[in-house]
């Protein structure tokens, strides 16, 4: 399959996801600023929610980028890539209606980890069907590597705070990530 196809999919289910995301930010109660600050915590978590997920979808255009071709196993991995993405949503609206409620807090911290992992998974495979990016994939692979281990055990140290594991992704992932992705080997 050309890897067009694939990557206008991807673009298309992020788009749909993003969509779903703002769609569940409701209005404020009434017309006071009292009635918009309220929505303060769920405006954080959306704005959270959002960044995170353009940050997956410039980290996968740049990842695809050097990318010739892809194979049915690529496409997998994909689909798995958006899968979790796509669960975002669900995970957002949740903690932005019980802020304080561990188990909404856990869900968007799995949802996170998830992703990542699929993300992960997403670029192992690429090292395996691309010999020519090879090297680039390994070290890309092995960032993704500490991220997913480091991150969250630092995380379950901490009282399972999720979302300051979500929030070292987003700070991870905006910071060397498209640097290095778009580094000669």
């Amino acid at each position: 399959m050309p890897k067009n196809r694939l990557e206008a999919f991807t673009d298309a289910v992020i788009a749909i996801i993003m969509t779903i995301l703002v769609l569940e930010l409701h209005k404020p109660e009434a017309d006071t600023w009292q009635a918009l600050t309220a929505l303060g915590y769920r405006f954080l978590i959306y704005i959270v929610s959002f960044f995170t997920l353009g940050i997956y979808w410039n980290n996968h255009h740049h990842m695809f980028q050097v990318v010739r071709k892809v194979n049915g196993r690529v496409i997998w991995a994909n689909s798995f890539f958006i899968f979790a993405l796509s669960l975002f949503p669900f995970a957002t609206s949740w903690i932005s209606e019980y802020s304080h409620s561990l188990v909404p807090e856990i869900t968007y911290g799995v949802v996170t980890l998830g992703a990542n992992i699929a993300y992960y998974l997403l670029a192992r495979e690429l090292v395996h069907s691309d010999p020519t990016n090879k090297k680039k994939y390994k070290r890309v692979v092995r960032e993704l590597s500490k991220i997913l281990l480091v991150d969250w055990f630092k995380c379950l140290r901490d009282r399972f705070r999720i979302f300051d594991y979500s929030a070292s992704c987003v700070d991870y992932q905006w910071g060397d990530f498209v640097g290095l992705a778009n580094t000669k080997s």
